[in-house]
């Protein structure tokens, strides 16, 4: 008989020699989390076709050989966070093609050659933040199309191959932090256009960022900050700001000759 339930933790971690994941085609609910850590040799996460429900978190992390992360597809919500990070042989994220709702965070961090999220596609809700940090070749977000709530945070930092933002058109709150840095091939940031209110705005170290719009911000609730974006010529994209509840601060953007 198969494994089709276990009602707490599947944690796969520190296995020097395991490759694949096999004999867990007909697990459909694990109660707990989920964690694949420091696996040197496994190469992908298949086999979890007919997994349906994971009661926390799903974590991959330290697998310097993964390619694919796939086999999550009948999954529609994690009641916990989705962490992807230190994977760097990672090429593709393939996994979560029907996932809605993400009670936490989604945080992709420190990842090798994806060079996109669609698999997100059909993700809707992210009750915490969504966290899209030094990924070396992610060159799209327009995966995240269908995102419409973010609870606290996005921050989208240190992402050397994206020259745009795109998804993100249906967010109208951000609370807490928008934090775009770093990202050195970053040109234009256009796709949030129906925000409305955010609770701090960061941008800052996005050298070749020449095109910043939020026609649609009429609130930043704390700080507003733009900072050294060297091909920033303009802020018109802010024609509709009318609050900031604490500072504004617009320092050392080289080449910014409009202010309003």
């Amino acid at each position: 008989q198969e494994l089709e339930t276990i009602d707490g933790d599947l944690i796969i971690q520190t296995n020097e020699n395991l490759n694949e994941i096999g004999s867990l085609n007909a697990l459909n609910k694990i109660g707990g989390k989920v964690n694949f850590h420091n696996n040197r040799q496994l190469r992908g996460t298949s086999n979890f076709e007919s997994l349906s429900s994971v009661g926390q978190s799903i974590s991959i992390v330290g697998n310097p050989r993964l390619v694919t992360i796939e086999g999550f597809d009948n999954i529609k919500q994690i009641n916990g966070q989705i962490q992807i990070w230190s994977n760097r042989g990672l090429q593709e994220i393939s996994g979560f093609q029907n996932l809605e709702m993400i009670t936490n965070n989604l945080d992709i961090n420190d990842n090798g050659g994806f060079t996109h999220l669609d698999a997100f596609k059909s993700l809707v809700d992210v009750g915490w933040s969504i966290k899209l940090n030094n990924n070396n070749n992610l060159a799209s977000t327009a995966g995240l199309a269908n995102v419409t709530k973010i609870g606290k945070s996005l921050e989208i930092s240190g992402n050397k191959s994206i020259e745009k933002i795109e998804g993100f058109q249906l967010v109208e709150e951000i609370p807490e932090f928008l934090i775009i840095n770093g990202n050195e091939n970053l040109k234009k940031v256009e796709s949030l256009e129906k925000l409305n209110s955010c609770g701090n705005l960061y941008v800052f170290s996005n050298n070749s960022l020449n095109s910043l719009i939020f026609n649609g911000l009429s609130t930043v609730k704390y700080q507003l900050s733009i900072l050294s974006n060297p091909e920033l010529t303009s802020l018109d994209g802010f024609s509709n700001l009318a609050v900031i509840g604490y500072g504004l601060a617009i320092n050392s953007n080289t080449q910014l000759a409009d202010f309003c």
